[in-house]
């Protein structure tokens, strides 16, 4: 199997967990959690560890626009 028929394969996979599921918070605790910490902030100046300590209203707030950003522009474009 070449590069090109393992990125289709990872395409259609891909296409079909994000139009058939709804994340959830529980979906995005799971993808903080599985961050690596000690790493330098991104672009936007913000460290892994603040939003991983951050509480509840935190994650509750990045669910919600993320959860919007989806609505919003479809979800097939991610």
């Amino acid at each position: 199997m070449n590069t090109k028929e393992k990125a289709e394969i990872w395409k259609e996979y891909s296409d079909k967990l994000l139009n058939t599921e709804e994340l959830t918070t529980e979906d995005l605790k799971k993808a903080i959690r599985n961050l690596k910490n000690n790493k330098a902030a991104g672009t936007d100046g913000i460290h892994l560890e603040l939003i991983q300590y951050g509480g509840n209203k935190l994650l509750n707030r990045m669910y919600e626009v993320v959860r919007q950003t989806w609505e919003e522009n479809g979800k097939k474009q991610y």
